[in-house]
């Protein structure tokens, strides 16, 4: 009985461990999900064509895998969905979302810099990338997935988001 009791406690500390690790890496599907969630409270413009995500990182990036598997069966505002990948922020074209990997989050001042009423929201993953210029920003807090939103980023770029992703929102100014 003793060495069961042993057995069940090292397993959950395992567990915890585990878990606790796990949880301080953000998981490409809920970002991609949050994604396509997020453009359903934002004002687009009608004239667009295709409704572009534009990820500044590498093809291999896994955010990219599940974006492309996304935008193949999802539509925004009846529009058809493409995603772009560019390994240099000075390479991105029109788009409508321009996510950018943690790897490449130095690239945010100068990505926002240049959005300025363009309508387009640029998207982190790394913390305080929200007040660096970021409109929206995908962070671990307790464990789990949330997202920061800059209004005042959103608003700059020519876009309105509703008051229902605000509240789910933390807000940052």
């Amino acid at each position: 009985m003793k060495n069961y009791i042993k057995y069940v406690l090292v397993l959950l500390a395992f567990m915890v461990v585990s878990f606790s690790s796990w949880g301080q890496r953000l998981d490409p599907k809920y970002e991609t999900i949050f994604i396509y969630q997020i453009t359903k409270y934002i004002e687009w413009p009608a004239d667009m064509n295709t409704f572009v995500i534009s990820v500044v990182g590498n093809e291999d990036d896994p955010i990219v895998k599940e974006l492309r598997k996304m935008t193949a069966v999802k539509k925004v505002m009846g529009k058809t969905m493409s995603v772009k990948v560019f390994k240099n922020a000075s390479e991105v074209t029109d788009s409508r979302m321009i996510f950018v990997t943690y790897k490449n989050s130095a690239s945010i001042p100068t990505i926002a810099g240049k959005l300025t009423g363009k309508k387009t929201i640029l998207l982190a993953e790394k913390a305080g990338m929200a007040k660096q210029g970021a409109a929206i920003n995908f962070i671990n807090k307790g464990g789990k997935m949330k997202f920061e939103l800059n209004k005042g980023t959103v608003t700059k770029v020519g876009l309105k988001v509703s008051s229902s992703l605000e509240k789910l929102a933390i807000l940052i100014s």
